[in-house]
Order: structure tokens, then C-alpha cells, then sequence
């Protein structure tokens, strides 16, 4: 990880959400062993630095981690994998089972495991930054023998469509949407609340309902 500090943190990644930063990542590490750190960063000039967090698993960790539940997949009936937003027949859960655990694993996860983020934080900016990122992490995973990689969390801010076009070019598809949807407390009800938002934001919240 770059040698950030906190406060070099606070004044220099003001774009950035504090749980991608390293003095996070290296808390979250040191609670969760099982990830072994896969970092990618990039270098400029002095103190131009970025970084794209990874953490490779070789075994099953944590649900929302594991690139099965994704598929639809959970471990048992009276179990619930919430992350994948489906629920689909037991017909493709136990198709997912019979591929084993060997097609899905060693598994590359991009972003931060209890930061819910996949994004990069940087101190510079290029249009090509996170497609270089992205293509580096997943080649040299692939040279380390990842069967699978999964970015669980892209959150739709400006830049991050970056992250997802790169990720789709090596293959990957995008297996589901979701809005974060912040309840205003001036509203005088839930309704109220929903005709506020910008009609973009409301269309989208109308059809994920």
C-alpha cells in the first residue's frame, strides 16, 4: 500500500471514500486475515500515486465476497446470499454447485472487503488510469492462476463508469443494479420523498422496484 498517512489522506483524496484509502484497507486487513492484500498501484511524479485495492481468496470467505452468490448461488435452502439482488430457481443454484468450488477459486475481489467499494483512490487523474489499473490487476492475476475475478460494488459516481467499461472488456458482464437511496427526513412521507428526486434517479428506483 502507498505510505499515506491520515492526514496526507484527508488533504489529498477528498474524492476519495475513506474505507478504499490505505489506513482503512490496513485496519480491515488486519481484522481479515483469510484476503491475501493484491494492490494495484500506479506512479506519476512525486506524490502522484494510485491505488486499486484487490484481495485474493483461495478458499470460500464471507458471502458477499464470494463471486458465487453473484450467480445465484447460496450454501443451503434456509440460507440467504443477499448480495446477488435475485432470487433464482433451485434449478441454476444447483448448477452453480455441481462447477465446483475449484472453477471459482483462487478469486480475485477488486475494491475494499468491509468498505462496500470498488473504486480506486488516486492524487492524479488520466482518462486512461483505471483502464490501466484494472488490466494490470486482472493479467497479473491471471498469471497467479485466479480462475475468477468480481468487482461487487462500483458505485455510479463520476469517473467509475471508467472502472465498469474497462471490467467489460476483459470479459466481464454486470450482474445487477441497486440505488442507494437515501431517505431525506424533510419529506413528509415516503412518496413525498420519491417525487423529489430527480425524475432519472426516480425512473430508476420505479423499475428496480
Amino acid at each position: 500500500l502507498p505510505s499515506w498517512g491520515w492526514d496526507f489522506e484527508r488533504e489529498n483524496l477528498r474524492e476519495a471514500w475513506p474505507y478504499i484509502t490505505p489506513t482503512w484497507l490496513r485496519s480491515a486487513e488486519a481484522a481479515m486475515t483469510e484476503g491475501e492484500p493484491f494492490h494495484t498501484t500506479a506512479h506519476r511524479l512525486r506524490n502522484e500515486d494510485a491505488l486499486l485495492p484487490g484481495y485474493i481468496y483461495t478458499t470460500p470467505p464471507d458471502l458477499d465476497f464470494d463471486p458465487r452468490t453473484y450467480l445465484g448461488w447460496q450454501p443451503s435452502p434456509d440460507v440467504q446470499a443477499c448480495c446477488g439482488g435475485a432470487e433464482l430457481p433451485q434449478s441454476a443454484v444447483d448448477r452453480v454447485s455441481a462447477l465446483g468450488v475449484d472453477a471459482f477459486f483462487p478469486a480475485l475481489m477488486l475494491g475494499s472487503p468491509l468498505g462496500y467499494r470498488t473504486e480506486a483512490a488516486f492524487t492524479f487523474w488520466t482518462p486512461e488510469l483505471f483502464r490501466h489499473l484494472v488490466t494490470a490487476s486482472v493479467q497479473a492475476a491471471q498469471e497467479r492462476g485466479v480462475q475468477c475475478v468480481v468487482a461487487p460494488w462500483i458505485p455510479d459516481r463520476m469517473g467509475n463508469q471508467h472502472l465498469v467499461t474497462a471490467l467489460e472488456r476483459l470479459g466481464a458482464a454486470v450482474g445487477f443494479r441497486g440505488t442507494e437511496d437515501f431517505l431525506q427526513l424533510t419529506a413528509d412521507d415516503y412518496a413525498d420523498h420519491v417525487a423529489r428526486m430527480p425524475s432519472r434517479k426516480r425512473r430508476r428506483l420505479n423499475l428496480d422496484r
